[in-house]
């Protein structure tokens, strides 16, 4: 397998306080913070012939680590590409042709936006 693109692109959305709260019990709006909603985009994988398994892979969808326990040579080239402080906690795979797209389809925050703060 090659690595053909890494499209990866942490998605940070800021939280806003609606401020509508009929019993009046929140006078003033709470502070508005930022989150990590998702990573967009994909990772391009092009199959060889000597990929095993994988050959035989049309789609995916499961945990990490059924993505590690099942695919372990698929995950450790997908995963560097993740960026620093962020788990992936759900895959996404599909297959066309010889491509393979992967994707984080759901992510948490371990110390990405913290490393955001540092800068």
């Amino acid at each position: 397998m090659k690595i053909e693109a890494v499209n990866f692109s942490p998605l940070v959305e800021i939280w806003e306080d609606p401020g509508d709260y009929p019993s009046n019990a929140g006078q003033f709006p709470l502070s508005s913070y930022p989150y990590l909603e998702a990573i967009e985009g994909d990772l391009k994988v092009k199959l060889e012939s000597t990929d095993g398994d994988l050959l035989h892979l049309k789609s995916l969808s499961c945990s990490d680590g059924e993505f590690e326990e099942h695919y372990e040579g698929l995950y450790e080239e997908v995963c560097p590409y993740v960026p620093a402080g962020i788990v992936v906690c759900r895959w996404e795979v599909s297959r066309d042709g010889d491509i393979l797209s992967v994707e984080a389809s759901e992510v948490e925050d371990d110390g990405y936006l913290d490393s955001l703060d540092d800068r």
